[in-house]
């Protein structure tokens, strides 16, 4: 861990975002590229390292289900394009966002004494499924836990026990092996979600609130107007039903 959480004033040129996307596009990335847009606008140099889950191919046997178990655990390539680009780059601060599965946690280890802040885009370090929200309601059965277990009995990852249990070997590996103690800075969407995850055992001085932003259409008057406005997928974990009402 570097010494940035006692430096807060140091000056940044140069950013590393790392990232993988998903199959299905979301709003992580797209918090990565406005991210992106408002550094560089700022003057703030960006250097991207993005690995995509549509570049895992599905297996088809027991041995290349086994590879692409281990890679979303601990990735050595990824782990290897992560540390070329520091070398080439030379970032003060590498800001990693989504990891599962293509990349995986591993590529903390990959950044030597640079800066580290990771958004927490969800509950991953804590929850297999990453949602805190099981059957309906929101559940935190496996927050705290050393070993995530109850995520593999109710197979809440894709309703797959196998799949469960990769996620849940990743959030008990990665915290046998230390690796969030490499992290210098985590980043919340919420207080409710700070709770959460100081509940599963991130240190506090380490995990503050930074809300997602949305950056409005210059075209757009800002007059103001009455009304809600939701961004964000129709899904029933989102709580978009408690909303309406």
């Amino acid at each position: 861990m570097s010494d940035l959480a006692v430096t807060p004033t140091a000056p940044i040129g140069r950013v590393l975002q790392v990232h993988t996307r998903y199959r299905q596009a979301g709003g992580e990335d797209q918090v990565v590229e406005a991210e992106r847009g408002l550094l560089e606008g700022a003057g703030v140099a960006v250097d991207q390292v993005i690995f995509d889950n549509a570049d895992l191919a599905e297996s088809r046997s027991i041995p290349g289900d086994l590879r692409i178990a281990a890679g979303a655990i601990w990735s050595r390539s990824a782990q290897r394009r992560v540390r070329a680009a520091v070398l080439a780059r030379q970032p003060d601060v590498v800001h990693v966002h989504n990891t599962f599965a293509a990349a995986s946690p591993s590529v903390f280890r990959a950044v030597g004494n640079r800066p580290v802040v990771q958004t927490l885009h969800n509950y991953r370090w804590v929850c297999p499924v990453a949602i805190a929200f099981r059957d309906g309601h929101p559940c935190t059965d496996c927050v705290g836990r050393a070993i995530a277990l109850p995520a593999v009995v109710h197979a809440c990852v894709r309703g797959s026990r196998i799949q469960s249990a990769v996620a849940t070997a990743s959030i008990a590996v990665h915290r046998a092996a230390g690796t969030q103690r490499t992290i210098d800075q985590f980043v919340a969407l919420t207080s409710f979600q700070r709770q959460v995850m100081l509940d599963g055992g991130l240190p506090a001085g380490r995990v503050r609130v930074i809300p997602n932003f949305y950056e409005p259409d210059p075209g757009v008057s800002d007059a103001p107007r009455s009304g809600v406005l939701y961004l964000g997928r129709l899904a029933v974990e989102k709580g978009v039903g408690p909303l309406l009402r």
